[in-house]
Parts: structure tokens; C-alpha cells; sequence
């Protein structure tokens, strides 16, 4: 068994955190980008495809991580697919807003809409582009904050919340 403070991975130091595992940096932006590829499967990018971007820390991601030619553009102009950087606490706070406010919960959602980061937190998103040296400020609320306590004290908290929306999306 590893001692703490190493790498769950390698043998390296760890130093970031992905829900209760440590990991060293090398280790961590790898298993990231595994993750936010394992999600882009799911939209059935093709080919030549066109990702209209919204920001750098989406551009530097896509242009990463998408392992097939793609046309990544920016501005006002014609896309097959709108970029965004939607976080798992982003469709967490969406989720619980629709909950509380008793609104009718969308089943379909809009393939033409990429949540490139919806696999991981604001955390882990922030530890991802201070690693990779790339501008990134996530926006604070009160839910996130929220969440944010619960996960320090129960870590899991947000991926469970996550897979209870996809399974009760199923189910409706």
C-alpha cells in the first residue's frame, strides 16, 4: 500500500486531490483530460466538426484533448457545436435551483451544447489550469459554496448528486 502524501498513480509526490484520491500533478492533468475525452464521447463530435469557444481556458482545453480534427473558432460565427465551461458544480447548482424552485426538470438535453467540464468540480478545474499555467477564475455562489462544504466533509458528495440528476433524467 502507498504511503500518504504519494502519488495514487506513481510514486510521486501528490499534491491534488480528485475526490479522495491524491495525486501529483503529471498524474492528475492526465487523469483530468481522460475524463473531460471520456464526456466529449458522448456528443458524437465528427471529423471537421466546428466548436465555437467562450473563453481561453475552454480553448486550450478542446485544442488538448479532442483527439480528432476539429475547427475550433471563435466570435459571432457559424458552429456545429457551442463550447462551454459548464463544471459538475455548475449542473449541480442547476439541478438543485430546478429542485428547490419545484420547475419541471428538462429530460432531453441539447446535443449541440459541449459541457466540456462537466466531469469535474471548480476545484479540480482550478488545480487543472494552475498546473497548465492558463488564466481560469471560477464564479462563486451560494449553492456552490454549499456543496462546497458538504464535499470537504463527505467527499463524493457532488459526483453522487451528479449521477442521481442522470439517473432520475433516465427515469423522466
Amino acid at each position: 500500500m502507498k504511503t500518504p502524501g504519494r502519488c495514487h498513480k506513481c510514486i510521486r509526490r501528490a499534491k491534488h486531490q480528485l475526490v479522495d484520491k491524491w495525486y501529483c500533478p503529471k498524474c492528475f492533468t492526465g487523469l483530468a483530460e481522460q475524463k473531460i475525452r471520456h464526456n466529449l464521447r458522448r456528443y458524437g463530435l465528427r471529423k471537421g466538426s466546428r466548436l465555437l469557444v467562450t473563453d481561453k481556458a475552454s480553448e486550450h482545453v478542446a485544442r488538448k484533448v479532442v483527439n480528432i480534427p476539429v475547427e475550433i473558432i471563435k466570435g459571432k460565427r457559424q458552429a456545429d457545436y457551442l463550447v462551454l465551461p459548464w463544471t459538475m458544480d455548475d449542473e449541480n447548482e442547476e439541478f438543485l435551483k430546478t429542485l428547490l424552485q419545484n420547475k419541471k426538470i428538462v429530460t432531453k438535453e441539447n446535443r449541440k451544447i459541449i459541457k466540456l467540464f462537466y466531469p469535474l468540480s471548480k476545484k479540480d478545474m482550478k488545480a487543472y489550469f494552475t498546473i497548465k499555467r492558463v488564466s481560469y477564475r471560477p464564479v462563486k455562489t451560494e449553492i456552490n459554496s454549499l456543496l462546497d462544504r458538504m464535499e470537504a466533509k463527505h467527499p463524493g458528495t457532488k459526483s453522487a448528486l451528479l449521477k442521481s440528476e442522470e439517473r432520475l433524467r433516465q427515469v423522466l
